[in-house]
């Protein structure tokens, strides 16, 4: 392959594969090469020269004698230049007004100012010719001298009760080189007017102290006492991996005192990040969900999430509302859970068991939400209360008897008759709302499941 191939190759797009001054080099060489190697006639040697001598062959190329070019120094230009331009900024350049106030000239223009870090304000051309002090503005009034850049102006004051007329007053004023301005003091004050006292400033007035406020980390309900939100952002996927790790190292401890601190430490960080696509109120329902399918080879694990939920209520992590609402939407779906988890009815009451016995729920949201039909066909309960041969007393009264064996194996000491105080056994769990029979029924569910010693 030439040379001449790599100066003319191109890419898969059509477009020259190397760039234009590889391309002119590879040519060069090329040419070089095909005259034996010596150097065209049109390319010329370069070679570095100093002022003087690029000075001389200009005069030479125009025919001027060396001695008449003007000798310039690049450094006074540039002072020059820069002297001209700030010049122009003062006496009426781009954006000056004229005439200009009589205001103090500008005494080292590219000293810093201390004020704006050596910046000029936008707010004010001219405030970077003031910055002197006051005793240099006053300096030669109070000596009694004026200098050559000064200009006196004659104000006369008021007349003064004597009677005579007073005598004019002198005022100097340093004025810009360049303003041919004199300004009469008497037509300021009269345009000023007379002046006037400043007000007085209002008594401070006492400051009430407002009732302190809660932090981005607290909440208005007083029973979450964890912190939400305002860590690193974490996904939907992550935050449920987290909680399934948590509930497998509690697991595996068995709920033990270390278990414990261990499983709070993680909840209160998963609790303090901030959500992506999930709601930190969505913790309580995911312990839940994940309890009901945890595998039958982890010992106790849902009469375990039972009681960590309790803990986390207890600690302010979750709230009582939220731990509700995922059993409330569990419970909606209670017999289409039954084809997924056929032991459905028994693992949900195992870890209501926990909650009840700690008395963090109350029992009477179970019959509403046993009856639901938001998500049911025909408007027919989430749970029917209709008997059949393997439920005699219906799947309802069926689920609340095992939640009663749940909640003894919980605590055996637990009072039963008193967890289940204002609950309507007969209607709400077996449909019977004839006065007459609820009695018996209830007496008959009782001897069925034999309960007859604890209720």
């Amino acid at each position: 392959m030439g040379l001449q191939s790599f100066a003319d190759a191109k890419g898969s797009d059509g477009r020259p594969q190397y760039q234009l001054r590889t391309t002119i080099l590879i040519r060069n060489l090329v040419d070089t090469r095909n005259n034996g190697w010596q150097k065209s006639k049109w390319v010329k040697d370069e070679e570095l020269k100093k002022l003087s001598e690029v000075r001389a062959d200009f005069a030479k190329e125009k025919r001027i004698a060396p001695g008449s070019l003007p000798n310039i120094n690049m450094d006074t230009a540039k002072e020059q230049e820069r002297k001209e331009t700030n010049q122009m900024s003062i006496d009426g350049g781009y954006g000056a007004a004229a005439p200009m106030m009589p205001v103090q000239t500008n005494r080292g223009i590219n000293k810093i100012n201390p004020t704006t870090g050596g910046r000029r304000r936008n707010n004010d051309r001219y405030q970077h010719q003031l910055s002197t002090t006051y005793r240099e503005k006053t300096r030669a009034p109070r000596q009694g001298k004026v200098a050559d850049d000064w200009v006196v102006v004659d104000s006369p004051d008021k007349a003064e009760d004597k009677g005579e007329a007073p005598a004019p007053k002198k005022r100097a004023f340093k004025l810009l080189s360049s303003s041919k301005a004199v300004v009469d003091i008497a037509s300021v004050e009269r345009l000023a007017g007379p002046e006037k006292e400043p007000s007085p400033e209002p008594a401070p007035q006492p400051v009430e102290q407002e009732p302190s406020q809660p932090g981005p980390s607290a909440s208005s309900n007083p029973n979450l006492k964890v912190r939400r939100g305002g860590g690193k952002s974490i996904s939907k996927d992550d935050a449920k991996a987290q909680l399934n790790e948590l509930l497998l190292a509690y697991w595996e401890s068995q709920g033990s005192d270390p278990g414990t601190e261990e499983a709070m430490k993680n909840v209160r960080k998963l609790m303090g990040a901030s959500t992506k696509g999930w709601d930190q109120k969505e913790v309580g329902p995911w312990i839940i969900d994940i309890a009901l399918n945890a595998e039958t080879k982890i010992t106790r694990a849902r009469p375990l999430a039972g009681g960590l939920l309790v803990k986390f209520i207890a600690e302010g992590v979750i709230l009582e509302e939220e731990v509700q609402g995922g059993f409330h939407e569990m419970l909606t779906f209670f017999e289409d859970m039954m084809i997924d988890i056929p032991k459905f009815p028994v693992y949900i009451a195992e870890i209501l068991a926990e909650v009840f016995v700690a008395k963090s729920l109350g029992l009477g949201f179970l019959a509403k939400s046993l009856s639901d039909s938001e998500f049911t066909v025909g408007d027919v309960p989430a749970c029917k209360t209709t008997p059949t041969e393997k439920h005699p007393f219906g799947l309802r009264a069926s689920f609340l008897a095992d939640l009663v064996n749940a909640m003894l194996e919980a605590d055996e000491d637990a009072d039963i008759g008193e967890l289940l105080t204002g609950i309507d056994i007969a209607a709400d769990y077996m449909g019977i709302t004839d006065a007459e029979q609820k009695p018996q029924k209830e007496a008959e569910w009782i001897q069925n499941y034999d309960f007859g010693d604890i209720l």
